[in-house]
Formats: structure tokens, C-alpha cells, sequence
């Protein structure tokens, strides 16, 4: 188990950058309060940081940002 809010997956890419994606349901996918607090401290801490909704999303979105 990890923290409530921490992000389901965690990347550490090639290029040395560590990216942070969280997957939500197609549809109907809610980011919560923990999450949104979660992505606030990635973002003063200066990581990067996705939301995808649907497995086939999170991978363009992979593609896209390497």
C-alpha cells in the first residue's frame, strides 16, 4: 500500500526525468482531493505529472512526452 493520492504509476525514463501518471476510468474518472494535493507537491518539487483516462491514453501520452 502506498498513501492515499500517490499516483498509480511511476516512471523513471532514459533522459534521467521521473514522470508520474495517474490512470482514471474512461469515463467518468474523478481526480481527488489527495491527488490534487499530491500533484501540487510534484509540481514545487518540479516533476512531471499526467493524468490518463483509459490504459490506451496513458500510453499516447507516454509516447508523446519521451
Amino acid at each position: 500500500g502506498t498513501l492515499s493520492g500517490v499516483s498509480d504509476l511511476c516512471c523513471l525514463l532514459p533522459n534521467g526525468k521521473t514522470l508520474f501518471i495517474e490512470f482514471k476510468k474512461q469515463k467518468g474518472g474523478v481526480v481527488s482531493k489527495n491527488q490534487k494535493e499530491f500533484f501540487k507537491n510534484l509540481d514545487r518539487l518540479g516533476f512531471d505529472y499526467f493524468v490518463a483516462y483509459g490504459f490506451k491514453d496513458g500510453i499516447e501520452k507516454i509516447k508523446n512526452y519521451i
